[in-house]
C-alpha cells in the first residue's frame, strides 16, 4: 500500500484535473504494459526482501 500512495495521489490529481477544467488527459505512463510488469516487479521484491531475517531487511519489516 506504501508504494502506491504516489500512484493514487497522482492519479486522483488528473481525476480532478480533468473535472475541473473539462479536459480528456490521460496518463499515458499508467497504461503501458512495462509500467504494470514493473510495479509488479518492485512490490514482489519488496515483499520477499522485507521477509528475509537478515540485519539488513530487518528494516523493512513492520515489527523488530
Amino acid at each position: 500500500m506504501i508504494l502506491s500512495l504516489p500512484l493514487v495521489v497522482y492519479g486522483i490529481g488528473t481525476k480532478l484535473y480533468n473535472y475541473v477544467f473539462q479536459k480528456e488527459y490521460r496518463v499515458q505512463l499508467f497504461y503501458k504494459p512495462w509500467f504494470i510488469y514493473g510495479y509488479f516487479a518492485l512490490a514482489l521484491i519488496y515483499w520477499l526482501l522485507r521477509n528475509i531475517p537478515a540485519v539488513p531487511f530487518n528494516y523493512l519489516a513492520p515489527y523488530e
